[in-house]
């Protein structure tokens, strides 16, 4: 949420969040004892609402790039942990899809999307690659409710 206005590293180690209502949820611990984690955040589109980043993990820790983005003061829209009140994944749990968390989250999942990734086969030395274009509901919640405009490489195939 908001303006990223630059390239960005996120060095913090990560760990169960203590006093945390939702078990699983992860933070930047400071005490020495969470696991390194590594996140590049690369804005490629911003307005005063929003910025839609390439995100590239170099380390895979659970909840890892919405952690950092959270620590970053840029939680992920629809992030229902990371987001602005971690008990709209509770109320979610108990009470599925309410009118609160539409207005809190305004997308129903994470705005998350994996455009590539790729895979090195140790043991036949090969590498496999997979791609997909950005999904339409996340296309349409940039464009229409954030007012981002996507690059044309963004379009659906």
């Amino acid at each position: 949420m908001g303006r990223l206005s630059g390239r960005v590293a996120v060095a913090l180690p990560l760990g169960l969040r203590p006093a945390s209502p939702v078990r699983l949820r992860r933070a930047p611990l400071q005490d020495g004892t969470g696991q390194p984690a590594l996140t590049f955040f690369v804005p490629l589109v911003s307005n005063d609402q929003a910025t839609l980043v390439e995100v590239l993990p170099a380390s895979g820790r659970l909840h890892q790039i919405r952690a950092h983005a959270r620590a970053l003061g840029h939680p992920v829209f629809g992030d229902k942990i990371y987001g602005p009140d971690e008990t709209l994944f509770l109320e979610f749990l108990e009470q599925g899809w309410t009118e609160r968390q539409q207005d809190w989250l305004g997308l129903k999942r994470q705005a998350l999307h994996c455009s590539s990734v790729e895979f090195t086969m140790d043991l036949i030395a090969n590498k496999r690659h997979f791609s997909a274009p950005l999904a339409s509901d996340i296309r349409e919640f940039c464009e229409k409710s954030l007012g981002l405009r996507l690059p044309a490489y963004f379009a659906l195939e």
